[in-house]
């Protein structure tokens, strides 16, 4: 195993934080893992866009995107990217790209596919 990546525990919430540079303009990017089962807090501050993330290995994770959606009405009118994630494992694949795409167009987001895992 990898010693640079530790095991994936889905019940556990964390969060990161980085500054990014885009077009000369800096941003707090801050990213939120957070149980399926638990719903979403309000931010604090302000929000310029959100996106979404489950496993394309997984489809009760894609299955949660609209419930989480709907949990969280403070997402509505930004912009969403819906991501699906592990696509280094597309042999292993449960949730099709056509199911994303679908999903995407649903709640008028822009949709990809990447691997978290570094190539």
């Amino acid at each position: 195993m990898d010693d640079r990546y530790s095991p994936y525990d889905p019940s556990v919430e964390k969060s990161y934080r980085k500054t990014v540079e885009v077009e000369g303009h800096q941003f707090l990017l801050e990213i939120f893992e957070s149980p399926e089962e638990q719903h979403p807090e309000e931010p604090q501050h302000d929000l310029l866009g959100f996106i979404l993330v489950y496993s394309i290995l997984d489809p009760s994770s894609f299955d949660a995107i609209p419930s989480f959606r709907n949990q969280a009405p403070w997402t509505k009118g930004l912009p969403l990217v819906l991501v699906g994630n592990k696509d280094d494992l597309t042999d292993k694949r449960k949730v099709s790209l056509e199911k994303g795409e679908a999903l995407a167009v649903t709640l008028n987001a822009k949709f990809l596919e990447t691997s978290a895992k570094a190539r």
